[in-house]
């Protein structure tokens, strides 16, 4: 059984129909920071009279009459998210997270890309965190295993398939352990967020990356002069890797991926790349050889 010196906590925003936007937004520390943290947070909960946090929940107008946060005056509003925001400063190590305008990828993204890289917006948007912390264990050399914690999914939604597609996906890479951390055995979980913690400040951070992108970053406005205030503490002298895709943004990914892809001859990332070798007729076997001599190379994905 592995054993895992990191641990990651996803969430998401956004996913539902009728969303313009979905978000993919994770944060990773040690398992020992883990542990303070749920230390340090479940103190909070239980000082403040909570079970749980849930930052929509949180932000509602007290006339929805959301209890207990419906009850609250501003002093207790503040307090406690000054003190839940303050454990997630200092007990997350890093905060990763993608928002992706979904009639934009559904028009543009290729067909190759929708069929063998990821099918819809969610799952493109976890596939760019993947590959954000990737850049973060190379610059850290971190290679030893990581777990992946995912909130619990609704059956039905798909959300949950894409995922597990994706470790299905990382088989084909030869290096996937050293590079994200991905192992087959418990590698991932789907855990109620309400029991597992740390996600209710994947939750926070998710909610905040939705707000900003839907009120701030396509509304043209400044990404710091208007940030909302419940964002600074998140982000304000601490590591996060944030991205939001803009129309404009993301067609020219889109494209510059398929310049590159033109110039090398090949798909640059493994599981289209064997989606074409499968297309060619090319033996399991070779396709193995194939992939094992090129994905070596640390600069695909």
């Amino acid at each position: 059984m592995a054993t895992f010196e990191h641990e990651i906590y996803f969430d998401d925003s956004g996913t539902h129909a009728g969303s313009p936007i979905a978000i993919a937004a994770c944060y990773v520390s040690s398992k020992t920071q883990w542990h303070e943290y749920n230390r340090n947070w479940t103190d909070v909960l239980l000082e403040e009279g909570l079970d749980s946090f849930h930052m929509a929940d949180f932000m509602l107008h007290p006339t929805v009459g959301k209890k207990p946060f419906c009850n609250w005056d501003e002093e207790k509003r503040w307090r406690v998210y000054r003190k839940l925001s303050a454990v997630i400063r200092v007990r997350a190590r890093k905060g990763f997270a993608l928002a992706v305008p979904k009639d934009v990828y559904d028009k543009n993204a290729p067909e190759d890309l929708k069929q063998y890289y990821a099918k819809d917006h969610y799952a493109f948007a976890v596939k760019c965190c993947i590959g954000l912390i990737w850049k973060w264990r190379m610059q850290y050399k971190i290679a030893t295993p990581m777990q992946y914690i995912f909130d619990r999914i609704q059956t039905g939604t798909g959300r949950k398939g894409e995922i597990m597609q994706i470790w299905k996906e990382m088989d084909a890479d030869p290096d996937s352990t050293s590079k994200f951390g991905f192992v087959k055995e418990d590698g991932y979980q789907f855990q109620d967020k309400k029991v597992f913690k740390p996600l209710q400040a994947a939750d926070i951070l998710a909610w905040h990356m939705y707000d900003h992108m839907s009120n701030v970053i396509l509304k043209g406005k400044s990404d710091v002069r208007d940030m909302r205030p419940t964002f600074m503490p998140l982000r304000e002298d601490r590591p996060m890797d944030l991205g939001w895709f803009t129309e404009e943004q993301l067609i020219k990914w889109f494209q510059d991926m398929k310049r590159l892809e033109q110039k090398s001859g090949h798909s640059l990332n493994v599981v289209m790349y064997r989606g074409q070798l499968r297309k060619q007729g090319v033996s399991e076997e070779e396709q193995e050889r194939r992939i094992s001599e090129l994905f070596r190379n640390p600069g695909m994905v």
